[in-house]
């Protein structure tokens, strides 16, 4: 709530609507808030209770997800792109009691699916009206730590997804030693275009309201590179896949360019990778070194960056492997890469390369508060307040999954370097990404 007033005529998030940007101050996010409340209210929905979304990145997703985890429920965030098939037995599994969704259209393609359970589902519309804002609070308060917030499907290569159960404290706990270890500035600006469902994105928007970082959301995928250049972020979380696209389509470009042009890209390219391998190494670049950066960085890295709108400074990477010679390439251009690991069960990352400590090819150390460890057979295992508590209505699962010791085995094969980063070599069980 103190987020919320400090940020009251701040803005908050923006979102395009009808080819003009919506902006919501952090006054507008507490009205949505409540009126998300309000809505939950009228449909009986209680401290516990499951409440799924489902649809694309959008602030109505993260006032209807506020709400819920204010009043004590869960949200289960759904993948737009599953099957109905796939989300009713996830909305049945779970139990929701109310299933939102972004559009008619989307309710029209789930109205087959038969959930008794369910008291509501239709479109995520926020009411005019809004909850009381005094008994709302109140209500928040007496939410506690070891309190569910969140169920997250994970699905193996052969039977039934399982829901990993993640508390309150779990959540809190990664986005504040994630911010201790690579912070971000009051007013950075942020683009939310991975799915909400998955929970590094939803990481990512915890810590925007943590740390007043404005977010421009990207429902359509398909639009990403038109609405990266007007929203101009400074900070980006991302995939593997994205970075690499990226980095092929630059590429390809400069390979149409005249050979005189070609040289200078290879030029720039040599002289950058040779200031990042200093930094990677922790030396300061020399004066000639840092000078023909500068130099560079006019003719050639600032064009390339102005594909993200010309003021990206940093990406944070997850999900899967990234490649080393991707993150080179973009850390020769002036941009930070910093790749982490984590899994559905950790809440997003458990490791993360930071700025000024990181090491290409690595996912970094562990954050503040969590273990990693390598079992006998190369298995990496964590444990930290960022770990989840169970699977739903799994405790077979549940107790496979933890050593007898208390530790999470993660399925990741990895080492461990003497200076502490900690680098994933193989897998030792098929997951689906």
């Amino acid at each position: 709530r103190a987020k919320f007033d400090r940020a009251r005529d701040r803005p908050y998030a923006r979102v395009k609507v009808a080819g003009d940007w919506n902006q919501t101050t952090g006054r507008d996010c507490e009205t949505n808030v409540l009126a998300a409340a309000a809505l939950l209210d009228k449909m009986g929905i209680e401290a516990g209770d499951r409440v799924a979304i489902l649809g694309p990145p959008h602030p109505n997703w993260t006032s209807l997800d506020f709400a819920v985890l204010c009043r004590g429920g869960v949200t289960v965030g759904i993948y737009p792109t599953l099957t109905p098939d796939q989300v009713a037995w996830q909305l049945r599994h779970s139990g929701a009691k109310a299933l939102f969704v972004d559009s008619e259209a989307t309710l029209d393609r789930l109205a087959a699916i038969e959930v008794p359970e369910l008291r509501f589902r239709g479109p995520w519309e926020l009411p005019a009206e809004q909850a009381d804002s005094e008994a709302f609070w109140r209500r928040a308060a007496e939410v506690k730590p070891e309190d569910p917030c969140a169920i997250v499907y994970t699905s193996g290569t052969t039977g039934d997804p399982k829901g990993a159960v993640l508390t309150h404290r779990a959540i809190h706990a990664v986005s504040v030693t994630s911010r201790e270890v690579v912070p971000l500035a009051e007013g950075d600006r942020s683009l939310v275009f991975l799915p909400l469902a998955h929970v590094l994105q939803r990481i990512t928007v915890y810590r925007g309201l943590l740390e007043d970082v404005e977010a421009w959301f990207c429902p359509r995928i398909e639009d990403f590179l038109d609405v990266v250049k007007e929203a101009r972020p400074s900070v980006l979380a991302s995939v593997p896949r994205m970075l690499e696209k990226i980095k092929a389509r630059v590429e390809g470009q400069v390979a149409q360019a005249s050979p005189l042009r070609q040289r200078i890209f290879a030029a720039a390219m040599a002289t950058g990778r040779e200031r990042s391998e200093c930094l990677e190494a922790g030396r300061v670049p020399s004066w000639w070194l840092a000078t023909r950066w500068r130099c560079y960085d006019r003719l050639v890295y600032r064009k390339v960056r102005a594909v993200f709108g010309g003021e990206l400074r940093m990406f944070v990477c997850g999900g899967a492997r990234l490649d080393p010679e991707v993150a080179r390439f973009f850390h020769a251009l002036g941009v930070d890469v910093m790749e982490g690991w984590g899994l559905t069960e950790t809440a997003a990352p458990a490791t993360l390369n930071r700025p000024g400590q990181f090491r290409f090819g690595t996912v970094g150390k562990p954050l503040p508060g969590t273990e990693v460890r390598i079992a006998a057979d190369g298995e990496v295992e964590t444990r930290g307040p960022g770990l989840f508590s169970g699977y739903w209505n799994n405790p077979a699962a549940t107790a496979d999954s933890f050593s007898p010791d208390g530790w999470y085995r993660t399925g990741d094969i990895g080492v461990v370097d003497d200076d502490g980063f900690l680098r994933i070599t193989d897998r030792k069980k098929e997951i689906i990404i």
